[in-house]
């Protein structure tokens, strides 16, 4: 079985990577996130997708990880593909 990072990872592979690029430009953005932390840039932008799950799950825990992701594909108008990875089960 998988877990919510594998799956977030799988999720995250389906992404070209110019729009790899917008969501972890969408991730660092302090708008987004009325009273929780953001995650720095740095962090992110340019780092493997293993990674970028990675700093996901350490900031936030896995289930808002999964909040976060749905809340960011679903800006980028990729809702099918939250759906077609099940992520929405997740929540």
């Amino acid at each position: 079985m998988a877990t919510v990072r594998d799956e977030l990872v799988n999720t995250l592979e389906e992404l070209m990577y110019e729009e790899l690029d917008k969501f972890t430009l969408r991730l660092s953005q302090r708008e987004l996130f009325e009273q929780e932390q953001h995650i720095p840039k740095s962090l992110v932008h340019g780092k493997s997708r293993d990674d970028i799950v990675d700093v996901m799950v350490e900031f936030y825990g896995r289930l808002r990880a999964v909040e976060i992701t749905l809340l960011i594909l679903g800006r980028m108008n990729k809702n099918q593909l939250a759906m077609d990875k099940g992520l929405y089960s997740m929540t």
